[in-house]
């Protein structure tokens, strides 16, 4: 979603973009700006347009737009304004839409179905083709398998194969990125402990 959101605000074909929101979905995800990249584009012009792009936000203000974002839309969404939702949402930077999106088509009734079987069948032909994929995934990372993480259910950029995992890919990040990544995982520890003692 991230790099489709990208692609469409820079008016080229998602193929060409790469990047990742990494973490818990939902408000803990993270997106990972530093890896963004636009075959294409030289640094200078992909820097200008994510500047352009993140519309002022910053990755410490990440988590409280969106939750912001998302109740405002959700209120449009439960007064039955879903259309002008879904336009106020295509209004907001990127990384906040891929946050937003999911909620006010959930809570307006509308489905995703097609959309997902065609990811799903895109990818199990791939893999059954014995192509490796490199993709975001939510995996059960092991201690210290991705920036020094403890064992965690986290979504990260993985290789898979027709076998399953082959291996967590450590993307280089940011100091203000890696710090942010450490908060969401002990958050995401600490409500797993939560469950677990359930």
């Amino acid at each position: 979603r991230f790099r489709r959101e990208i692609a469409a605000d820079l008016g080229v074909r998602r193929q060409r973009v790469s990047g990742f929101m990494i973490g818990e979905h939902g408000d803990a995800q993270m997106p990972v700006w530093s890896s963004v990249r636009v075959f294409g584009m030289e640094t200078d012009e992909l820097a200008d347009a994510i500047t352009r792009l993140r519309n002022g936000t910053e990755s410490h203000d990440f988590v409280a737009t969106a939750r912001a974002e998302t109740a405002r839309l959700l209120a449009m969404v439960q007064t039955g304004n879903v259309a002008e939702a879904f336009a106020e949402a295509d209004r907001l930077p990127p990384d906040v839409r891929v946050v937003v999106r999911p909620f006010i088509t959930h809570y307006s009734g509308s489905k995703t179905v097609r959309a997902t079987a065609n990811a799903t069948v895109s990818l199990v032909e791939r893999l059954l083709a014995g192509d490796d994929v490199f993709l975001a995934g939510q995996v059960l990372l092991h201690d210290g398998e991705f920036h020094g993480l403890p064992a965690v259910p986290f979504g990260v950029p993985v290789i898979a194969s027709a076998g399953g995992i082959r291996r967590v890919v450590e993307l280089p990040l940011t100091p203000d990125e890696e710090a942010r990544v450490q908060s969401i995982a002990r958050v995401t520890k600490a409500k797993v402990n939560t469950w677990l003692r359930l």
